[in-house]
């Protein structure tokens, strides 16, 4: 295993035999979010019957421990708990209580528990081994771009909202001949595959719906679901539910939350770009153009919420740039809506 080390975070990436991108993960310097898997120390804040749990508080913030009654939940107790859920936009992380003392106990690492949630190893995924920025900066233009491209045309587009995360088939460019009913099965089939790998890669959660096109026989319905859940699980090991389309040709997949979408890791809840990832974003830029250019000199411009961020942290960056690169790389503020990478 190879982690693609970068100034403040590191990325690790999961391929597919073919040499599609299937899982990602990410690390961050000072990252104080509670990961998946993680055991911490939990005091009860309130318990809530009304919500389904009771509201726990932690060094790092707060967690929904859910419950059905509260039994046994008494406000100011302290427990050892195991982040199942990370949190998300608008959604505490979700946790589970743990037996024994309140003491924090040696447990996996987040590393460590995202490969123990990738599939056995005949399922043929593979850890990649990046060699190039280029190849981490491909991933991520996936994970956040709305439309995929299928394998034999057409594309689905991805939409997500607060209630569900809406599928939609697109046939623009597909060239097929046959029966219609024919025709409609194999963009299906070719939509579920992809939508396994994109829910997968992109840690999506919660309800998913995929709008099939039809006409649909029950047969194929059958054939679709079966094509979702066999992709899925070549990829994850969340438990799914799956239904084979309605009469409406919907398809309903609920999927265990346990990551947090990589989006959020980029956008705030009203999709906007978050300045930390404005950051990162100039400075894999900066990095690419030094690596390719090793003579050269740089700056790099930033804009007023990102040069804030970089402040933030600004010795670790500083120290992170040139322990890479040398002193060829400055930074400022250029008071502009984007960063800029200028060489000198």
């Amino acid at each position: 295993m190879k982690h693609f080390d970068l100034v403040g975070e590191s990325w690790t990436l999961a391929r597919t035999p073919d040499g599609r991108v299937a899982r990602l993960f990410n690390e961050r310097r000072g990252d104080r979010r509670l990961r998946f898997g993680e055991q911490i120390s939990a005091r009860i804040a309130s318990v809530a019957p009304k919500q389904g749990g009771a509201f726990l508080e932690t060094e790092r913030g707060d967690v929904f421990l859910p419950s059905k009654d509260g039994a046994g939940l008494v406000e100011g107790d302290r427990h050892l708990v195991t982040i199942v859920a990370e949190a998300r936009h608008g959604k505490l992380a979700r946790c589970t209580l743990e037996s024994g003392n309140t003491n924090e106990r040696d447990a996996l690492s987040p590393m460590e528990q995202w490969r123990a949630s990738l599939p056995q190893p005949s399922s043929g995924l593979e850890i990649a081994d990046l060699t190039e920025l280029d190849h981490l900066e491909e991933a991520l233009d996936e994970v956040l771009a709305p439309r995929v491209t299928l394998a034999n045309g057409g594309r689905i587009q991805i939409s997500p909202t607060p209630a569900l995360v809406a599928v939609d088939i697109d046939t623009a460019g597909r060239n097929s001949r046959g029966r219609a009913q024919a025709r409609a099965l194999a963009v299906n089939l070719d939509a579920a595959k992809e939508l396994a790998r994109q829910a997968a890669l992109r840690d999506l959660g919660g309800l998913i719906v995929l709008d099939c096109i039809g006409p649909l026989a029950a047969a194929d319905g059958r054939k679709i679901r079966s094509a979702f859940l066999t992709a899925f699980r070549t990829v994850s090991q969340r438990q799914v539910t799956c239904l084979e389309p309605s009469s409406l040709g919907l398809m309903e997949i609920a999927l265990a939350w346990q990551s947090a979408p990589i989006s959020d890791l980029f956008y705030d809840d009203t999709g906007q770009l978050l300045p930390e990832a404005q950051l990162r974003i100039a400075l894999r830029a900066v990095s690419r153009e030094a690596a390719a250019c090793p003579a050269d000199t740089f700056e790099l411009k930033l804009p007023d919420a990102a040069y804030a961020a970089f402040q933030n942290d600004k010795r670790h960056y500083i120290e992170g740039l040139r322990d890479q690169f040398g002193g060829r790389i400055d930074v400022s503020c250029s008071h502009q809506d984007r960063s800029e990478v200028i060489r000198k």
